[in-house]
């Protein structure tokens, strides 16, 4: 979508002013004009809306959408923008009471705080919270910790499906055991890449038999760049969900053995 303007964004509602689903991946011409022409002239058949890359719309205008369109939002996810705060996700909760898919990725002022309004979405069955950006030009990308992400699981994570909490580097063992393992038994899909700081010990007790999941086991398992991910914590991740799996990503865990595979 990068060679589309503004203008021609702005053309969408005038088009298809029934749209259900919006997928715009690099929107990055994306900006307040264009998403304040959606929200006066989109009706409220717009379930989803997913956007790569809207880091020109200001919160005003994130605002003025959630405000109009946010009652017959189901999905809401959006990658790559600095602008997206605290007030936004207030905003979310305030006006999207119908959502169970939420994305928010790379996003820079994601932190606990952010976090907090969203603990009302305990229908949630997809969540991706991965990835930090950065805030501002210069200010490196900062990790969620655990003291973040273990009440955010305690609210919402009951029937979530889908957990992507990659790139979140300071985020430990205490997430797995006191957040995903104690709240999340209807979990398919678990992304859990470059979090270096878990180690071998922390998967196998979260895939230790004890983990009840109401679907067998997970049908995804993301575990790229896990460091200390070895031999035993593989064997734990096949025996809970061998039955169930048809992807798993193992890329550059480099303590894994020829024994182990």
């Amino acid at each position: 979508m990068a060679g589309l303007d503004s203008n021609a964004l702005q053309l969408i509602p005038d088009y298809c002013p029934f749209t259900e689903l919006i997928n715009l991946q690099f929107c990055g011409q994306l900006d307040n004009d264009a998403m304040d022409k959606w929200t006066t002239k989109l009706h409220s058949t717009l379930t989803s809306i997913e956007l790569y890359g809207p880091y020109l719309v200001r919160k005003e205008s994130w605002y003025r959408f959630f405000e109009k369109l946010g009652g017959s939002l189901k999905s809401f996810k959006i990658r790559e923008t600095p602008r997206f705060d605290i007030t936004c996700t207030e905003c979310i909760a305030k006006n999207c009471p119908n959502l169970t898919e939420l994305g928010l990725a790379q996003i820079g002022p994601l932190d606990g705080a952010a976090l907090k309004p969203l603990f009302v979405f305990d229908q949630l069955t997809y969540l991706d919270i991965s990835d930090p950006g950065v805030s501002a030009p210069g200010v490196p990308a900062k990790s969620l910790r655990d003291e973040d992400v273990i009440p955010l699981l305690d609210a919402v994570g009951k029937n979530l499906q889908h957990l992507n909490i990659s790139g979140n580097a300071d985020l430990t063992d205490e997430t797995l055991g006191k957040g995903i393992k104690k709240n999340c038994s209807n979990l398919r899909v678990l992304r859990l890449r470059k979090l270096e700081k878990l180690t071998g010990l922390g998967i196998s007790e979260l895939f230790s038999a004890d983990w009840k999941n109401e679907h067998g086991g997970l049908r995804e398992v993301d575990v790229q760049r896990v460091l200390e991910l070895n031999d035993g914590a593989l064997r734990a991740i096949v025996g809970h969900s061998g039955k169930q799996l048809e992807i798993l990503n193992l890329n550059s865990d480099d303590q894994l053995t020829e024994q182990g595979l």
